[in-house]
């Protein structure tokens, strides 16, 4: 990739913007969507967690998934569904010996912390 001089900066923008417009038309046509207020049925729900219906149904069952009820049809929030999968998220090894100090820093050895003595 070359430099960019800054005459040459606005076209190399303007062409930046193009091409972002060109990716957000190919996914709008094939029905992916940069909203997270969108509102899914039960099979694009099922496709967005990569879960059978069973056992999405089964998951709405026991509470584990909120969803709305629209008559006798379920719908589910993406931004809600988008939440479940980050708490499935795994803790990176940094993350863990980082929690790990800050448990051993305020949780002394004997379960309490000592209390100042006054004078």
């Amino acid at each position: 990739m070359e430099k960019l001089t800054f005459e040459q900066l606005p076209e190399a923008i303007s062409e930046l913007i193009s091409a972002v417009k060109r990716i957000e038309a190919l996914l709008s046509k094939k029905g992916f969507s940069l909203e997270e207020d969108e509102i899914l049925n039960i099979e694009q729900a099922c496709m967005f967690m990569n879960l059978s219906k069973s056992a999405m149904y089964k998951k709405t069952s026991s509470g584990e998934i909120p969803f709305l009820k629209y008559g006798k049809y379920l719908r589910f929030e993406k931004k809600a569904l988008n939440e479940i999968l980050l708490n499935y998220r795994i803790k990176s090894n940094d993350q863990i010996e980082q929690e790990a100090i800050n448990y051993v820093a305020n949780n002394p050895i004997g379960g309490h912390k000592r209390k100042a003595l006054r004078f």
